[in-house]
C-alpha cells in the first residue's frame, strides 16, 4: 500500500488537497482508497463525499498523532487493511505531527506492507513567517522529510518575495519539490502526476 502524509500549518486548505488527491486516485473506479484525519474539528470530508466516492474513512480521536502514534494509527491502519485492503491511504495528522514518527511506527508494523510513504507539506507563501514565527520545530522537521511542498499565496507575492520564501525553504533543510496550489488545482509537478 502506499501511505501518503498530508500536512501543513493551521489555516492552509489541506481538504482541497486531499478532496482533489481523492477524486483523482478513484477517477476510474478501480483504485481502493482510504483516508485518516487526526485533526481537530470538522473532518477532511462529509458524509456525501465519502459515499459518493467510495473512500473508507477514519478519524483518530485524539488529534495529535504523536501522543497515540505507535497504538491509534497502527490500530487504525490494520482495521483498515482487514475492511478493504486500500491500495492508497491518505493520511492528515496534525500540522505539529513530526513525519519521521510516522514513517517510523509504519516501519515498525511491517504487516501492513506499506511499500512506499509520500509525504505532501502544504504552505502559504502569504502567511509563512507568522508561521515560521510560532511553530519552528514542526515546519523544520517537515521540510527535511517533504517530498512534495504545495505551496497557496505563489501568485499573490512578488518575485523577490517568492525568492525570498524559496532561500527560507531551502535553509530549513527542503529537500522535495516545490509547486505552486491555485484554487486547490496543482499544476506541473513530477510526483504529482506520478502519484495519480
Amino acid at each position: 500500500m502506499h501511505f501518503i502524509i498530508v500536512s501543513g500549518s493551521l489555516g492552509v486548505d489541506r481538504h482541497s488537497i486531499i478532496r482533489g488527491l481523492m477524486r483523482s486516485l478513484r477517477s476510474d473506479g478501480s483504485r481502493r482508497v482510504a483516508v485518516i484525519s487526526s485533526q481537530h474539528g470538522e473532518p477532511c470530508m462529509d458524509d456525501s463525499f465519502i459515499s459518493d466516492n467510495g473512500v473508507l474513512a477514519r478519524d483518530m480521536k485524539g488529534g495529535c498523532v504523536s501522543c497515540s502514534l505507535k497504538t491509534d494509527l497502527v490500530s487504525i491502519m490494520r482495521e483498515i487493511h482487514l475492511q478493504g485492503r486500500p491500495e492508497f491511504v491518505i493520511f492528515e495528522p496534525s500540522g505539529t505531527t513530526d513525519p519521521g514518527k510516522v514513517k517510523d511506527a509504519l516501519d515498525d508494523a511491517v504487516d501492513l506492507d506499506v511499500h512506499k510513504v509520500t509525504f505532501i507539506l502544504v504552505l502559504d507563501a502569504c502567511t509563512f513567517e507568522k508561521t515560521w514565527s510560532m511553530f519552528q520545530r514542526p515546519l523544520r522537521n517537515h521540510m527535511r522529510e517533504a517530498d512534495l511542498v504545495l505551496v497557496y499565496g505563489w501568485e499573490d507575492i512578488s518575485d523577490e518575495d517568492r525568492h525570498r520564501f524559496m532561500g527560507r525553504l531551502v535553509s530549513l533543510g527542503l529537500q522535495g519539490e516545490v509547486v505552486p496550489v491555485t484554487d486547490g488545482h496543482v499544476n506541473g509537478s513530477a510526483l504529482w502526476t506520478e502519484l495519480l
